[in-house]
């Protein structure tokens, strides 16, 4: 099998001796159906298996939840308005500096 930058998709199915129950227009040959598989090799194993089986009462889920779209846009329009307040109290305050500074120099010229 030749993969593409060491990256290599491979299906794996759950455990089973064999294919022989298998049925459908995919199912193996009738006579490969009955060949033995090798459980870590052809398929996964029975532990493996048993714990990615679903049904209605048991089940295991394991997901990572991404931001909702109105998240992320509530988010950046906060981060917005935070950083445009500190930059208008930044620039505020600057001004009323040089305000000071310049009324200070113009007392000090008047000695």
């Amino acid at each position: 099998m030749y993969c593409v930058l060491t990256f290599c998709r491979k299906h794996y199915p759950l455990y089973r001796p064999n294919d022989a129950e298998c049925t459908g227009h995919d199912a193996a040959s009738p006579e490969e159906r009955h060949q033995v598989f090798h459980e870590r090799y052809d398929v996964l194993s029975q532990e493996a298996s048993q714990r990615g089986t679903f049904s209605r009462t048991d089940f295991q889920l394991a997901k990572c939840f991404l931001p909702e779209e109105s998240s992320v846009v509530a988010i950046y329009c906060s981060t917005a308005m935070v950083v445009s307040l500190l930059l208008m109290a930044h620039l505020h305050l600057t001004k009323t500096s040089m305000l000071l500074a310049t009324n200070l120099m113009g007392k000090h010229k008047g000695f």
